[in-house]
């Protein structure tokens, strides 16, 4: 009986560690300028949702020096972070 208690523990431990591994957060980043956002038409959306996506904030920033002219300035943010900025925005106004 102690021998199953024991496997079933072992199991739990290996399954929680398992999804843990897969819930890693993946970040994306978007390009954030003074229209908006940078879209994929090289110009600007008001629209979060309509922005490009990056998967890495070195790649964002390349696409939007290449892109953008050289003196629109531009940042690389978290998509997730804007969302909440602008939820946050929503519901204070």
């Amino acid at each position: 009986m102690k021998k199953q208690n024991i496997n079933q523990e072992l199991r739990q431990i290996i399954l929680v560690r398992y999804y843990f591994k897969l819930k890693k957060e993946v970040k994306m980043y978007v390009v954030k300028m003074r229209g908006g956002y940078l879209c994929a038409d090289g110009g600007p959306t008001k629209h979060l949702k309509f922005a490009t996506t990056f998967d890495t904030k070195k790649k964002a920033e390349e696409v939007a020096e290449k892109r953008l002219r050289s003196d629109v300035s531009f940042k690389a943010v978290e998509k997730e972070s804007e969302e909440y900025e602008q939820n946050k925005n929503i519901r204070f106004s």
